[in-house]
């Protein structure tokens, strides 16, 4: 691709991403999402 600018299905698939953060930042609050992160088990290391 030689152009700069981005193309349209990629601006579309940003702003349907972008959408979904909203709707999730009214579902959970920071609080209870660093409380989830908190209590989650470390991720296993695959590669090493």
């Amino acid at each position: 691709m030689t152009s700069p600018e981005i193309p349209d299905i990629l601006k579309e698939i940003i702003d349907i991403k972008r959408e979904r953060v909203l709707e999730r930042k009214k579902t959970f609050s920071i609080s209870k999402i660093e409380n989830l992160i908190s209590e989650a088990p470390y991720p296993l290391n695959f590669a090493g």
